[in-house]
């Protein structure tokens, strides 16, 4: 069985021979650091998707740590550990009876297929939880899901395409209570962060979550792709102004060559990111590890 290790160096394979490769090669290369190793560095991370803003915050720090004696490869290895918190990974399932898992995001990332992931990593651990499938947008979100329960092993509350989805999520959160249920787990329709009365949909779906729960979810989780680059930045913050997002979960990063979101996501929000998926199995779902992401980039 692989380690964890092994599954962030496979998962990350792509990433690793990508445009890091260069960055790995160039920080490695014979002679001292000077401006123009500065501005090729910061080429090939704005390349890599760390964004402007992370990436001066990279070279600033680099910097330092060049001038207290660090190698090039450590400084930087310092400097893009130190984006990522150490802490905040798991995710939020003490303190409450039936804590509730809200899952948003836009089309086409893997939320559905996410939320089968988290429940089954949830039901392996111990928990009964269960999921609604509130995703009534979409004509095959609902049957998507039930296909996904059947599989899994996990109950699923759907409803007919067209069904309002705030009705629906407060009739989970009741079955949940009266049936012993001990975690919901609650999908959403992807929607475009452009759009208002879509953000203001979810935004409703979390009040009642709030009136019927007496909180507010235990965890808020955005779904992002790792293949769509800066792009993501603009989703986590119009999701994280909307819902007051508690963390991130990754998909597809085994199939982007940049992998650089990652670290202008958590230094530019402050939302930890707590799981990444490295694969299209039930199990290629992992906890974030900063260490190991960032040792598997260098490796």
């Amino acid at each position: 069985m692989a380690t964890i290790f092994e599954k962030y160096e496979k998962g990350l394979e792509k990433t690793r021979k990508g445009v890091f490769a260069a960055f790995i090669q160039k920080i490695k290369g014979p002679g001292l650091p000077d401006e123009t190793f500065f501005q090729e560095v910061e080429e090939l991370l704005l390349e890599a998707d760390l964004g402007f803003r992370t990436v001066a915050q990279v070279i600033e720090t680099a910097r330092q740590k060049l001038r207290s004696g660090q190698t090039p490869e450590e400084a930087f290895h310092h400097a893009l550990l130190g984006l990522l918190s150490p802490s905040g990974r798991y995710l939020n399932l003490k303190g409450e009876d039936r804590p509730v898992l809200l899952f948003v995001g836009v089309n086409g990332v893997g939320k559905t297929t996410t939320v089968a992931k988290v429940a089954l990593r949830l039901k392996e651990e111990g928990m009964r939880p269960l999921i609604a499938a509130g995703d009534t947008f979409r004509a095959a979100g609902s049957a998507q899901m039930q296909v996904w329960g059947t599989k899994i092993g996990v109950d699923v509350v759907a409803k007919p395409p067209g069904h309002d989805p705030a009705a629906l999520v407060y009739e989970a959160i009741d079955s949940a209570d009266q049936n012993g249920y001990n975690a919901l787990l609650i999908d959403t329709a992807g929607r475009m962060h452009t759009k208002k009365g879509l953000m203001d949909e979810i935004g409703k779906i979390k009040r009642i979550i709030e009136k019927k729960s007496g909180t507010k979810p235990a965890e808020t989780l955005l779904v992002v792709d790792a293949t769509t680059g800066q792009n993501a930045l603009r989703q986590a913050e119009i999701f994280h102004d909307a819902l007051e997002l508690t963390g991130l979960i990754l998909t597809k990063v085994d199939g982007s060559s940049k992998g650089g979101i990652v670290f202008s996501l958590e230094s530019l929000y402050n939302v930890p990111v707590k799981l990444i998926g490295m694969g299209e199995g039930v199990h290629h779902l992992e906890m974030f590890d900063p260490r190991k992401f960032v040792e598997a980039l260098f490796s």
